[in-house]
Order: C-alpha cells, then sequence, then structure tokens
C-alpha cells in the first residue's frame, strides 16, 4: 500500500507547460535511493492499434491509495484537435492518472498521461504527451543520471511488469 502522509521537499529541474511535463528532483539525497527503474523511456513512436496501459492514483480519495492500472490501444497519433504532440489512447483515465506513465505492452514508457475528453458523446477518450517530448525534456538538463534512457528489454507479462513497476510510480500533491 502506498504511503500518501510523507512530506518531501522537491526541485524544479525543467518545465514545459505547453506540453504539461516537469521533471522535479527530491531534495534529499537519503530519499532517492530507489534502485535502478525497471522501465525505459521508448525513443520513438508508437503504433496506431498498439496495446497500451497506464498506472496511477485515479480518484484517490473515492478509489483508495492502491496504484491503479487501466488498458487499451492507441487510438491516433494525434491528440485534441489534430495536435502532434499527443496520443489519443483508449485506455480509461481519471484525474489522478494525469502525469502518470503510459506503457507499451514491452513495459517503456512510450508518453505521460494528461487530459480526457469529459463529454458523455467521447467516451475513454484521452490523451497522452509523446515520450520524445519527454525525452527532449530530459536532454536538456545535464545533472540528470540518463541510464533510464537506455533499453531495458522486457519479455514479462503485463502483470509482472505492474509488479515491478508499481514500486516507482507516485503521486505529488502540491499544498
Amino acid at each position: 500500500m502506498a504511503i500518501f502522509q510523507k512530506h518531501i521537499q522537491l526541485k524544479l529541474l525543467q518545465m514545459i507547460k505547453n506540453n504539461d511535463l516537469a521533471i522535479l528532483r527530491i531534495k534529499n539525497p537519503n530519499e532517492r535511493a530507489l534502485g535502478d527503474i525497471p522501465y525505459d523511456i521508448k525513443l520513438k513512436g508508437t503504433d496506431v492499434g498498439a496495446t497500451i496501459f497506464a498506472m496511477g492514483y485515479p480518484l484517490r480519495n473515492i478509489m483508495g491509495d492502491e496504484v491503479k492500472v487501466t488498458n487499451g490501444i492507441i487510438s491516433s497519433k494525434s491528440g485534441f484537435q489534430g495536435n502532434l504532440t499527443l496520443y489519443q489512447i483508449s485506455a480509461s483515465v481519471q484525474p489522478g492518472n494525469s502525469g502518470g506513465p503510459l506503457f507499451d505492452s514491452y513495459g517503456s514508457v512510450i508518453g505521460i498521461v494528461n487530459a480526457k475528453i469529459i463529454k458523455a458523446e467521447a467516451e475513454n477518450v484521452s490523451y497522452a504527451v509523446k515520450s520524445s517530448y519527454l525525452l527532449n525534456l530530459i536532454d536538456n538538463i545535464s545533472e540528470l543520471n540518463n541510464n533510464i534512457l537506455t533499453s531495458k528489454s522486457n519479455s514479462k507479462s503485463i502483470v509482472d511488469q505492474v509488479k515491478l513497476f508499481k514500486n516507482f510510480i507516485y503521486i505529488i500533491e502540491v499544498k
């Protein structure tokens, strides 16, 4: 079960408002000892129809503190009003999924969940910023250890990937 009462000081390293992305660093080095991240960030785009899954803490106050997983496909290589920085995805996401990773079936981050359409006519229409924009952001931060960019071949089932990844998925609530 996740712990949500821990207060941690963070430093903003870089942000791109247009893409709703930010890189934060935990200020206290003693709190950063999580180990190697078990997934990579995919360098190239993902095709329409590819199986995906998202992890996060949707509607935590209602649904509880356990990390949730939802799956779907890449519906389109463009997002809201044809925005080429986004994927349109069929995975059902809620508030609390925003900022969470979107994985392909191989366990690579292919995007960051950031929005959904809430009109009744558009069920399960959600969006994620493509990983290439995240990589550009990371690449501009010289103090980052870029070992998360190295390819990690993953032949595990999605169930096993979720078990492995859940310890690296957090929700940040700003007070």
